[in-house]
């Protein structure tokens, strides 16, 4: 028996962990690369770079926040996210403000047109992910969903909430 984050974890339950983690990202993989081009060819056409959609989504916590806090969590120096929310901004897709306390902060929310434009990357998404599963027997579909549904319980909820 050996300790993982402090449970005991028996030798054959990790090795069941393990082998059901392989086949889930061998799973996802497969799914992911089957819609790939569709999700890339929907992205591009936002003609946003990465940087800037990974801004968005960040922002879609539904919270104006900083500049420098942005930056942070996509991994962009200051000078670098103040560019990409200049860009953000001018589209229309985020909302630049001071900060109440402090005027030398500026605060980032997203704008309903933000808010549109990522329902709609995940409304092409959900559509590019379905297409491949429609190729799985049904009693095969049926299973997955009970089990993907099953375990989505123990997981914690996604950051940003679609249909």
């Amino acid at each position: 028996m050996r300790l993982r984050n402090h449970i005991r974890v028996s030798a054959p339950a990790t090795s069941a962990v393990e082998a059901t983690a392989t086949a889930v990202a061998d799973f996802i993989d497969r799914l992911l690369s089957a819609a790939q081009l569709t999700a890339v060819e929907a992205v591009a056409a936002t003609e946003l770079t990465v940087s800037q959609l990974r801004m968005l989504f960040v922002l879609a916590c539904g919270k104006a926040c900083p500049v420098h806090e942005v930056a942070d969590e996509v991994g962009l120096s200051l000078p670098a996210a103040g560019r990409a929310a200049d860009r953000l901004v001018a589209l229309g897709f985020v909302d630049r403000r001071e900060d109440a306390q402090d005027r030398r902060v500026k605060r980032l929310s997203l704008t309903g047109s933000g808010h549109d434009l990522l329902t709609e990357q995940f409304r092409v998404h959900s559509h590019s992910v379905r297409a491949p599963l429609q190729a799985i027997p049904e009693d095969v579909r049926d299973r997955l969903h009970q089990a993907v549904a099953a375990a989505a319980a123990y997981l914690p909820p996604p950051l940003v909430h679609h249909a």
